[in-house]
């Protein structure tokens, strides 16, 4: 197993910043040892408003921040912010860019631009709240320059994922739509395919990996759910459904609000996460679930339930499952946003994981785990959204 040098917040981290944390994995037969080391900490930049850190995303050396709150003048509204590693001096996250919607696109205003943020190895998509994904390409303009391809119409700004050379995206009334690479010619982004898995009923989370696709829903018959596709399944080019599993049918409860939010989904190589934000945990709603599922389990081309993770000890509403990651060994990162906000890591063994370490945050309303990704690096990323940074 290859090791790989680890990185982490400098002390506690800390309205919103954004946390690198680096994880080690350290070469034996065992599950990797995650820890912690530390390496940076993003501060809000001057007006970028408040609940900078909610939306964020990282490709190898590359961080992406939404700050959909800052205010500009005239119709275009919010920003991303685009930090590099090394900028700044060695293992330091340096701001490289700020981006603001382009009116070359043809749009002529944009509410809340940085809604939704999404990048991979040479694409960048960001979100506006008025229905709007603008593509971005690494090499456009020079580079490591990230100029402007084009803008997507019509996409539903919270919910959009990437995975080598695809976008996965939602669309304001609830399609999920596919572009690739090179569709429709050389280095453009063209659409590959639409569809709609449950009529009138928007999706909460994508999660791409290679051929497979799987979309979380929060309301799905009340508890929410995920439905897991598969690219040729049914034919050629068709994304078809391999697996559809309800959150009530795994276990999943809340007698409160009789809604167990199951809608927050992770995928990668035969592990599918599914968050439960709002499961109900010996009688106290909201304190949240992670329900795993494995390929294989249950039958050839099964995808069954391994394992239920559920907080230890004494429960309280402590939303576990509001963000949900699993990275290439198959190891789970779990936010709990409330009651005592963290960032859970479980190790895997074959179908179990065990408890690893546990970052935590200081402060009860710290949203500590909102959101967070592990992609395409060592080192795990973690918004604070709601703690100022002093």
């Amino acid at each position: 197993m290859m090791r790989l040098d680890g990185w982490g917040v400098r002390g506690v981290c800390a309205l919103g910043v954004v946390c690198v944390l680096g994880m080690s994995a350290s070469a034996s037969a065992a599950p990797p040892a995650i820890t912690p080391s530390p390496v940076s900490r993003l501060d809000p930049p001057a007006g970028s408003g408040v609940g900078f850190g909610e939306h964020i995303a990282a490709y190898g050396g590359w961080i992406i921040v939404g700050a959909h709150r800052a205010q500009l003048p005239g119709d275009f509204d919010g920003v991303a912010y685009l930090y590099h590693r090394d900028q700044g001096g060695p293992n330091a996250f340096g701001l490289v860019r700020t981006i603001q919607a382009d009116v070359t696109t043809g749009q002529t205003e944009s509410e809340q631009f940085g809604w939704s943020v999404a990048i991979g190895p040479d694409l960048l998509a960001i979100g506006d709240n008025l229905g709007a994904a603008y593509l971005y390409g690494r090499d456009v303009g020079g580079w490591d320059q990230w100029g402007l391809l084009r803008a997507i119409p019509l996409a539903q700004p919270e919910v959009m994922a990437i995975d080598g050379g695809r976008l996965a995206l939602v669309t304001i009334n609830g399609d999920v739509q596919i572009y690739e690479r090179d569709q429709g010619g050389p280095g453009q982004w063209g659409l590959v395919t639409t569809f709609s898995d449950l009529s009138g009923e928007r999706p909460t989370s994508v999660a791409l990996d290679g051929d497979m696709l799987a979309v979380g829903y929060s309301g799905w018959a009340q508890h929410g759910g995920v439905r897991l596709r598969h690219k040729d399944q049914g034919g050629p080019g068709v994304w078809g459904i391999v697996a559809s599993t309800q959150g009530a049918t795994l276990g999943a409860t809340n007698t409160a609000s009789n809604t167990a939010a199951c809608g927050q989904v992770a995928l990668r190589g035969d592990v599918l996460a599914l968050g439960c934000p709002g499961d109900e945990q010996g009688g106290v709603p909201d304190a949240g679930a992670v329900f795993v599922l494995v390929a294989g389990q249950g039958g050839a081309g099964m995808w069954g339930a391994a394992q239920v993770i559920r907080q230890m000890g004494t429960p309280a509403a402590a939303r576990m499952g509001a963000s949900v990651r699993v990275d290439d060994e198959g190891n789970l990162y779990i936010g709990q946003p409330d009651a005592s906000p963290s960032l859970k890591v479980y190790t895997r063994q074959g179908a179990t994981w065990s408890p690893g370490q546990v970052l935590a945050a200081l402060g009860p309303a710290d949203a500590f785990g909102v959101a967070q990704v592990t992609d395409g690096a060592p080192w795990t990323l973690i918004g604070a959204p709601s703690r100022s940074p002093a």
